[in-house]
């Protein structure tokens, strides 16, 4: 029994572990309601290819309004939905790429990136995905005509925009140090070519070696539990059990201490607490070593995480923001928020310039 007690502690070690895993994934959080459901099934999809090629999150958030008083200018809107999207950013802890839309205010923020990101996503590529919202919703709107309505334009600025990401998705990795370049699959989902790539054979045993890892992170909380519990339970019986007093052997505190109630059970309640503290504490460095968790692969702005198996561009840590002020602004117009045609609106940028035809990008999905 008490061997099958050391043995619960192997899924109660793994489970804490689990539960500081990183809350990473791309997702889209339309709390405005601005899209349909089945455009943002659509988007999900390929945000989560765009994710699985680079090892780069996507989180794009949809509010209501910004909250400001009537007539504000669109420089004020602009100013208001970059500083708020930088907040939102920071405490999302989406360490990838991040965009908030406003829905009555129109306006979109910059597109926001941690800093390791800048060689793989410079200022031109960030605006051009910022402005692929516009551009589809403008797009849309002189194909259909004001008869429209504005959830179906929404939806289609909601594919040019993802589109824009995806289609980001070669020059992401042709950004990653040479070493990584052969763990990332472009979104079409075909393997790249490795050229130059040194070390391939060991690629075909990773497999078994990560069996082998978790077997021996096992096996490591195992002794390492049952050392602390032996240890502890050990140092409880020579003080409890030749306490018995005159007159008291037999029937008093003599066979009660030093028999199986104290003594004698494998060091009780305390050693079991402090061994699956111990066990907890060993099965999260385990986890670390064997995720890349930990941040000795992050040294400055031009470096990407070299630690761990993760393959990408996982930020390590707090590192700062770049973007808020791409382009001279917090964010751009789209729609009709100027109180004229689409696409207008003061300092939001030509929403029809930049970054090529509608549905481009490759491996997009349908809609």
């Amino acid at each position: 029994m008490k061997q099958f007690r050391w043995f619960l502690m192997v899924p109660l070690t793994l489970a804490m572990a689990a539960l500081n895993a990183p809350a990473w994934g791309s997702s889209i959080r339309d709390q405005a309601g601005m899209f349909s459901p089945g455009a943002v099934k659509a988007a999900t999809a390929q945000l989560e290819r765009f994710e699985k090629a680079t090892r780069v999150p996507v989180l794009i958030e949809t509010i209501d309004d910004l909250s400001l008083e009537a007539g504000a200018s669109q420089a004020e809107k602009h100013s208001a939905i970059g500083k708020l999207a930088s907040a939102r950013d920071q405490e999302s802890g989406s360490r990838g790429i991040f965009l908030l839309i406003s829905k009555k205010d129109r306006v979109i923020s910059n597109t926001l990136i941690p800093r390791h990101l800048t060689t793989a996503l410079p200022e031109g590529v960030r605006l051009d995905i910022r402005n692929a919202f516009g551009r589809g919703v403008s797009e849309h709107m002189k194909a259909e005509g004001r008869q429209a309505s504005e959830i179906s334009d929404q939806d289609a600025g909601l594919k040019s925009l993802v589109t824009a990401i995806e289609g980001a998705t070669d020059q992401v990795i042709r950004a990653m140090p040479a070493s990584r370049q052969g763990r990332a699959f472009p979104a079409n989902g075909a393997p790249p070519v490795p050229a130059r790539r040194v070390g391939n054979a060991r690629e075909g045993g990773s497999g078994i070696m990560t069996f082998l890892w978790i077997g021996i992170a096992i096996l490591a909380v195992l002794f390492f539990v049952r050392l602390l519990g032996g240890l502890f339970g050990a140092g409880s019986r020579p003080g409890m059990g030749g306490m018995p007093g005159p007159g008291m052997r037999g029937a008093g505190y003599g066979p009660g201490y030093g028999g199986p109630g104290y003594g004698g059970g494998g060091g009780g309640f305390f050693s079991s607490m402090m061994g699956g503290i111990g066990g907890a504490l060993a099965g999260n460095w385990i986890y670390d070593q064997m995720t890349g968790r930990h941040h000795s692969g992050y040294n400055d702005a031009s470096s990407y995480p070299t630690s761990g198996d993760s393959g990408g561009y996982y930020s390590q840590g707090d590192e700062p923001i770049v973007g808020g002020d791409d382009g001279g602004s917090g964010g751009a117009s789209w729609g009709d928020s100027g109180g004229g045609d689409w696409g207008g609106g003061d300092g939001g940028g030509d929403w029809g310039g930049g970054g090529g035809d509608w549905g481009g990008g490759d491996g997009g999905a349908d809609w």
